[in-house]
C-alpha cells in the first residue's frame, strides 16, 4: 500500500530491490579440471584464429586481468598472450578475474589445474537452462551483471612451476618443453565451463550440487544417446551410472555443437578407470583432429596450440556463451482503473533468433488456463511491444516471454516460464510496504548527526519516506 511519511534530518536510503548474491551463488572448492603433461614428442604448431588478428586491428573485446601469484616475467608474457587469445571471443562489456598461482604441483605429471570460482543457479540469471548451475563467468556473461565483488576471481588456476615450460608465444616450443601458452589456454577453457561435477567411490556415480547438475552435465550422453542426467534411466548414486562413466563411451551433444560437428556427436574422454577432473572433461584423445585437439587431456612435448578450436568453442556456446536475452522491465501494480496494458521487450542475441517468433504467454488465473500473443516490432531494431485487453478491475496478470534462436533453443524471460512469472495487479492495493532496517545499538563518541538506512519496497513503488523520532 503507498504511504507517505514525513522526511525529517536525516539520510534514508530507499530502493525497490536489492542483490542478494549469497542467495544464487555458491563457492567452488571441489570441482575442477585438469591438464596431463603428455609423455610423447608431437612437434606441432596451431596459430591462433583469425579472430585473433581482428583484435589486433582495434575490434571491440572483453576483458581478462589476472591477479598473480609467484609468475615469472617470461611465464607472465606467456599468460598474457593466452588471455589475448581468449578476449578476442568475448563480448566487450565482460570482464573476468583470473586468479593465478605459480607453483610446485606435487603430482610431476599435472602441468596445471583450474577451477570456477562459483556457480550461479539458473534460474536466477534467466539462462536457457533455469534448472543448472553455471560457472560465475558464465553466469555474468548471460545476465549482463557482475555477480561478485572486483576483487574476487571468476576463475582460480594453478601452474606447475617445476615443469619444464617454454614461455615463448611463437609456437616454436622445443621438443623437450610444455608450451606454457597452450596450458593456459587449456585451463582457461576449463574455467569457461568446460568440465562437469561427476564423480564415483568405485560402484555407484553420482553428479551435480545436491543434485542439480552443471550445465556441461546436461549435454553429455551415452552411446545410445540417453542423457546421464535422465534420471528416469540413470538414478543418481546409482551402479548404472557408474558404468557408463567407466565405459569408455560417453559423448557430447548440443545443438551448437552437432553443427559444428556436422551432425556427429563429439567423443569425450573416457579412460576405463575413473579419473576425476580428467574424465568426461576432455575431447577424446584418439579421435579428435589437430587443430581442435586443445581440450585433450594430455599436452605433448613440443605441441602447441594457440587456437581453441571449433569443436571447443562450439561446446561453449552451447553451454551460454552463445546466448539470447529478453529484457523486460515488469511495471509496478496500479489503482488505475485501465482497460488494457502495454508491455515491451528488448532481445539481446549472439546469434539470430525469430524475429517472427517473438511471443508473450499470458493469464489472468494463475496459468489454470493460458493464452498467447505475438509481440510486434518496436521503434528500435531488437524492441518488442504487445497490449492485452484487462478483462476487470481487482485482477491479476501473469506472463513470460519466449523465442527462439537459430539453433532451435528456446529461451523465456522468466526463464521459469509460468513457475515463477512476472505478475502486475490492477485494482485496489492491499499490500503494505516491507521496510528491512537494522538500528545501531549505542555509540561510543558526541557527534551532531546521525545517518539512518533502512530499505523500502512496495509493490506500486515508494513515494515519500519519514522518521519520526
Amino acid at each position: 500500500m503507498k504511504e507517505k511519511f514525513v522526511l525529517l534530518t536525516c539520510f534514508l536510503l530507499i530502493t525497490a530491490g536489492y542483490i542478494l548474491l549469497g542467495q544464487t551463488r555458491i563457492p567452488n572448492n571441489a570441482v575442477y579440471g585438469v591438464c596431463y603433461a603428455g609423455s610423447r614428442v608431437n612437434r606441432i604448431y596451431i596459430p591462433p584464429p583469425k579472430v585473433f588478428e581482428e583484435h589486433s586491428k582495434g575490434r571491440k573485446i572483453g576483458n581478462i586481468t589476472v591477479l598473480y601469484n609467484g609468475f615469472t616475467d617470461d611465464a607472465k608474457t606467456a599468460v598474457e598472450y593466452a588471455c589475448s587469445i581468449l578476449e578476442s571471443y568475448l563480448p566487450p562489456d565482460l570482464d573476468l578475474t583470473v586468479r593465478a598461482s605459480w607453483t610446485k604441483i606435487s603430482d610431476s605429471g599435472v602441468l596445471g589445474n583450474s577451477r570456477s570460482a562459483a556457480f550461479v543457479g539458473g534460474w536466477s540469471i534467466d539462462a536457457q537452462n533455469p534448472f543448472a548451475y553455471y560457472p560465475i563467468g558464465l553466469a555474468e556473461k548471460i545476465s549482463g551483471e557482475k555477480l561478485n565483488e572486483d576483487w574476487e576471481a571468476d576463475i582460480e588456476l594453478v601452474i606447475n612451476s617445476s615443469s619444464n615450460w617454454y614461455t615463448g608465444i611463437d609456437g616454436n616450443t622445443p621438443t623437450r618443453n610444455y608450451d606454457l601458452v597452450t596450458v593456459i589456454l587449456h585451463e582457461l577453457m576449463h574455467g569457461l565451463g568446460f568440465f562437469d561435477s561427476m564423480g564415483t567411490d568405485g560402484s555407484v556415480a553420482w553428479y551435480g550440487l545436491s543434485s542439480i547438475p552443471l550445465i556441461y552435465d546436461t549435454f553429455v550422453e551415452d552411446v545410445s544417446g540417453v542423457k546421464l542426467t535422465d534420471t528416469l534411466v540413470y538414478e543418481q548414486n546409482s551402479a548404472e551410472l557408474y558404468l557408463s562413466l567407466t565405459g569408455g563411451q560417453l559423448y557430447f551433444k548440443g545443438p551448437l555443437s552437432d553443427t559444428f560437428a556436422q551432425g556427429s556427436r563429439i567423443k569425450l574422454y573416457m579412460p576405463s578407470r575413473w579419473d576425476e577432473g580428467s574424465s568426461v572433461s576432455h575431447l577424446d584423445e584418439t579421435v579428435t583432429r589437430p587443430e581442435n585437439s586443445l581440450m585433450t587431456p594430455f599436452i605433448d612435448l613440443g605441441e602447441a596450440i594457440h587456437d581453441p578450436g571449433l569443436l571447443t568453442l562450439s561446446i561453449l556456446g552451447d553451454l551460454g556463451w552463445i546466448n539470447t536475452r529478453i529484457l523486460h522491465q515488469p511495471p509496478d501494480d496500479t489503482e488505475e482503473l485501465i482497460s488494457s496494458i502495454e508491455l515491451s521487450l528488448e532481445i539481446i542475441s549472439d546469434t539470430s533468433y525469430n524475429e517472427d517468433k517473438v511471443v508473450m504467454a499470458y493469464s489472468f488465473n494463475d496459468f489454470s488456463t493460458t493464452d498467447s500473443i505475438y509481440m510486434v516490432p518496436g521503434s528500435t531494431g531488437d524492441s518488442y511491444e504487445g497490449t492485452l485487453s484487462i478483462p476487470s478491475y481487482n485482477t491479476r496478470l501473469s506472463y513470460y516471454f519466449f523465442t527462439e534462436d537459430g539453433f532451435g533453443r528456446v529461451y523465456r524471460s522468466p526463464s521459469l516460464g509460468q513457475l515463477m512469472p512476472y505478475n502486475v495487479y490492477i485494482g485496489i492495493d492491499t499490500v503494505k510496504p516491507l521496510i528491512t532496517h537494522t538500528p545501531g545499538e549505542y555509540f561510543f563518541e558526541e557527534m551532531d548527526s546521525l545517518l539512518f538506512a533502512a530499505f523500502i519496497t512496495d509493490n506500486i513503488g515508494v513515494d515519500t519516506a519519514y522518521l519520526e523520532l
